[in-house]
């Protein structure tokens, strides 16, 4: 397998719904933080809930990510 370059991560984010969930991988992409600070910031933050998609995998929502970019949660 093939590892995938950061853009090619987010490529299709603005396609995504707002309902879909994303790796935390590419939300510390979209939001331009490095891993550690990622984890320091958004552990517990209410406003970006962390979303089990399987049994050791988590991701974020993308209709939060939206509204912690523009500010409106």
């Amino acid at each position: 397998m093939t590892k995938l370059t950061p853009f090619q991560l987010i490529q299709g984010f603005n396609e995504l719904g707002d309902d879909q969930v994303v790796p935390d991988q590419v939300a510390r992409i979209v939001l331009n933080v490095p891993a550690s600070t990622f984890r320091k910031n958004f552990k517990d933050n209410p406003k970006l809930p962390k979303i089990q998609t399987s049994a050791q995998r988590w991701g974020r929502r993308v209709g939060n990510l939206r509204a912690l970019i523009r500010g409106t949660k």
